[in-house]
């Protein structure tokens, strides 16, 4: 089922992908800052908390990463698709008032894709059942180990912003912003070990949609470069 769930959400192509060789230091960062920041976790939730109990959240994300420019770099000879797309196990649950913790995770073994093992954190601290409020308000930290493409990349992402939503009973848009910093290194055969650092701030805004499946659908962007992501799965 795993299998086939990750079939759906990349491409062969990748399994032969690559990234150019003679990388530059500013050329790796410019790597950094597409590969690394673009496999941040991500809420896909709004501003509110899930109960203690049962307060739990289950399903597959996906995200949409364009490579730009990456194959022109270096020496020319990357072979990235277009877009990766990086899919992840989503896991979210409640665990006191008003905060809640997610886990995401995804194998490279599975798909040769970019995988992450990510976790979040979020507190709400301004809700609409206040009646001096008119949406509800949240701050969240993040934390995101990546790799993939064969072993080649590997890097770690941290992030903290806050974001606001309006419950409209099943449809809830949410929008906010975070500060973003990703670090990056390479090393593989006859490749020399390279690491490199980019920050960004990373606005994104989504739509959670409750029904008997939970849906949320997610716009991001960072350098001013978009990024789609989707989220299916269920609520308890």
């Amino acid at each position: 089922m795993m299998r086939t769930l990750a079939i759906l959400f990349t491409s062969a192509a990748l399994y032969g992908a690559s990234l150019p060789q003679s990388l530059s230091s500013a050329e790796f960062d410019r790597v950094v800052e597409i590969l690394g920041q673009g496999s941040v976790s991500r809420l896909m939730r709004s501003a509110e908390s899930y109960p203690m109990w049962p307060g739990l959240r289950l399903g597959i994300d996906t995200s949409m990463v364009p490579t730009r420019d990456l194959n022109g770099l270096g020496d020319g000879t990357g072979s990235l698709p277009g877009s990766l797309f990086i899919p992840r196990i989503h896991i979210t649950k409640g665990i006191a008032e008003e905060f809640e913790v997610g886990l995401n995770f995804f194998s490279d073994s599975i798909v040769k894709t970019l995988s992450t093992t990510g976790f979040t954190g979020k507190w709400t601290f301004v809700t609409e059942e206040d009646e001096d409020y008119w949406a509800t308000a949240a701050v969240f930290g993040s934390y995101t180990s990546v790799q993939g493409l064969n072993s080649l990349y590997g890097g770690n992402d941290f992030e903290v912003g806050a974001l606001v939503s309006k419950d409209f009973v099943r449809m809830k848009p949410y929008a906010g912003a975070g500060f973003l910093f990703a670090h990056g290194n390479i090393s593989g055969p006859q490749r020399m070990e390279q690491s490199g650092w980019a920050s960004t701030i990373h606005l994104f805004a989504g739509l959670e949609i409750e029904t008997p499946l939970n849906i949320t659908a997610q716009l991001d962007f960072m350098n001013l470069s978009p990024m789609a992501s989707l989220f299916i799965g269920y609520s308890f």
